[in-house]
């Protein structure tokens, strides 16, 4: 995050950032840790990315609980 700092001059603050990842389907959340103290949702795949047989990443979001 020190590129945050040096671009920008501001500090990271992990209770005020939506953190957003991708993930394969079935494989672990990546940087699960932040469920400790943020909100987790994550995505399914749509009807029709089961029946097509689509992409198999889903995204995970992490937002901060106050």
């Amino acid at each position: 995050m020190s590129w945050l700092e040096t671009t920008s001059g501001q500090h990271f603050d992990p209770q005020r950032t939506i953190i957003v990842a991708q993930y394969r389907n079935g494989g672990a959340l990546p940087l699960n840790y932040l469920s400790a103290d943020h909100q987790v949702i994550t995505t399914t795949p749509t009807n029709g990315e089961r029946m097509f047989h689509g992409r198999e990443d889903q995204s995970v979001a992490f937002i901060p609980q106050s």
